[in-house]
């Protein structure tokens, strides 16, 4: 939802993803916080994700390094 609409408002394109995930990452610390301290986080789920996010991050953020904008603007901003 953030990156159409920092899109619409002539963002560019590159700025509009790394800051929608940033976003992502300052609301999920926030609820994951929450999660731990109430004792309902399930830690072999949790390890499972983060299994493939920690290679996956970094391997998008290259490829999108190198996709071209239209291809990104079409992908994620519609």
């Amino acid at each position: 939802m953030l990156i159409p609409l920092l899109s619409a408002t002539r963002f560019p394109i590159r700025e509009a993803v790394a800051t929608s995930l940033l976003y992502v990452v300052v609301v999920g610390a926030a609820g994951a916080w929450g999660h731990l301290r109430q004792g309902t986080v399930d830690w072999a789920l949790a390890a499972t994700l983060a299994a493939g996010a920690i290679p996956g991050a970094p391997l998008g953020s290259l490829a999108a390094h190198h996709l071209p904008t239209a291809l990104l603007e079409v992908t994620f901003a519609g």
